[in-house]
């Protein structure tokens, strides 16, 4: 069977590179009288729009997708000075404030996008230890441990004939990882990080975030064998096999990060052992149609059905009638 990609699934045909990011910076201004001073940007690779959540904010929104390039910087870095602009009326301690990065899937299978997410939600404690000490049990970015029934929409998932049909519903769009975007825009969307003007940041860790997913579909077959490689390697092993330089040595300092990978091991382990992955990301093939001579005749006439009911007679019933007759 051929393997179904995420953009056939969702009908898209959009070129968009394999390798690319969205990003969604929410900023808030200090009060309302600030607000003015928050630039509107409106360029090739930028937008501005209100956003319901924050208080006197804007959300500053990529408005197509930033392909992972050397130029993936100097497009961020023409935001971001605008915003450095206006540092001192911007609220940065604002627990309202996010940055989301979306990954581009369009290119991936299922298999490899549970994949991709399955690294995400094992490594997801130790990530929020870096995304900022406000962002643990946010409602607008919750972790599986402040959410566990986003595991159960996933396992009932996996047990459908379509792939991500249970995803298509707003009750886990405030996850950590929000795989409710993969019908909407064809990405997985990061929701922990803290929201954030500072350009090395916001570039570090969109590139990170791509490159986890990418990683770990090209180091990994399935969400099975991920769990295996860290049952049987250990905390660190899995943070070298999925992470950069950086974010190894940041995570290696934490002295509870074994406990920490542990904890979400458990909660995803039925989702990730209980699946046929190879079929999950295949093509059903169509049902061949039987020939006229396997296709069953329906009873077209009275006569048809009596004759079937005689057949069925015992003889020693069947001959008085006949002798009579």
């Amino acid at each position: 069977m051929e393997k179904l990609l995420l953009k056939n699934l969702l009908g898209m045909k959009k070129d968009v590179p394999t390798r690319a990011i969205g990003l969604e910076l929410e900023v808030e201004a200090l009060n309302g009288s600030s607000l003015k001073f928050l630039p509107q940007v409106s360029t090739a690779w930028w937008s501005t729009k209100g956003e319901g959540s924050l208080r006197h904010g804007l959300e500053y929104v990529t408005k197509a997708p930033i392909p992972i390039d050397l130029q993936k910087p100097r497009r961020i870095r023409a935001l971001t000075d605008k915003l450095e602009a206006a540092r001192g009326h911007i609220n940065e301690t604002s627990f309202r404030t996010s940055t989301h990065v979306h990954v581009n899937c369009l290119d991936y299978t299922p298999t490899e996008i549970m994949t991709a997410a399955t690294a995400y939600w094992l490594t997801e404690n130790l990530l929020f230890k870096y995304y900022g000490k406000d962002r643990e049990s946010n409602n607008f970015c919750l972790r599986l441990k402040d959410a566990e029934g986003l595991i159960k929409i996933v396992e009932k998932d996996v047990e459908q004939k379509t792939p991500f049909v249970s995803l298509d519903t707003d009750l886990i769009r405030y996850a950590g990882l929000n795989l409710n975007s993969l019908w909407k825009f064809g990405t997985i969307e990061f929701r922990g990080m803290r929201g954030t003007i500072d350009f090395q940041t916001i570039d570090e860790w969109s590139r990170e975030a791509e490159s986890l997913v990418h990683t770990s579909i090209e180091t990994f077959k399935s969400p099975e064998e991920i769990l295996d490689f860290y049952f049987f390697q250990g905390t660190d092993r899995l943070i070298d096999a999925l992470y950069s330089q950086s974010f190894r040595l940041r995570f290696k300092k934490n002295p509870n990060r074994e406990d920490l990978v542990d904890e979400n091991a458990y909660r995803i382990s039925k989702f990730c052992y209980s699946t046929d992955w190879e079929k999950f990301s295949k093509i059903p093939e169509p049902k061949k149609q039987r020939s006229a001579t396997q296709r069953r005749t329906p009873f077209n006439t009275t006569a048809q059905f009596d004759q079937i009911w005689v057949n069925d007679i015992p003889e020693e019933i069947l001959q008085p009638v006949r002798r009579q007759a």
